[in-house]
């Protein structure tokens, strides 16, 4: 029974990557000829609504919590260098603390049941 699986071509919105991202031509009709201000605008929404969902992942939270940052702190473009960076290192010490899949990745082995998984 698939009831509970995604297939992967309703896995990814693909109007609104294409909405997001045009593609060529249309983004030198459009997107190329976005002006400074609006761009820096557009990376830091994006980079703002990402960093919300990476907090969600203990690996991240756990990193951020120790460096005394939250997603609330990226008021600008220039704040992104205060969060710390991760190596592959903090990686597997992610998955040997967290076996199989680490706490790196926001998922549990239930979750693997409607999504695909990396295993190292």
């Amino acid at each position: 029974m698939t009831s509970g699986l995604r297939r992967p071509h309703h896995a990814v919105d693909f109007g609104a990557i294409e909405r997001d991202f045009p593609p060529p031509p249309e983004y030198f009709e459009s997107a190329f000829w976005v002006d400074r201000p609006t761009i820096e605008r557009t990376q830091l929404a994006r980079l703002q609504d990402k960093a919300w969902r990476t907090y969600d992942v203990p690996f991240f939270r756990r990193r951020w919590d120790e460096a005394g940052v939250h997603p609330r702190d990226l008021q600008t473009l220039d704040d992104l260098w205060r969060f710390p960076a991760y190596t592959v290192d903090d990686i597997r010490r992610s998955i040997d603390d967290h076996p199989p899949f680490g706490d790196y990745q926001g998922v549990t082995p239930d979750f693997a049941r409607r999504e695909p998984q990396r295993v190292y």
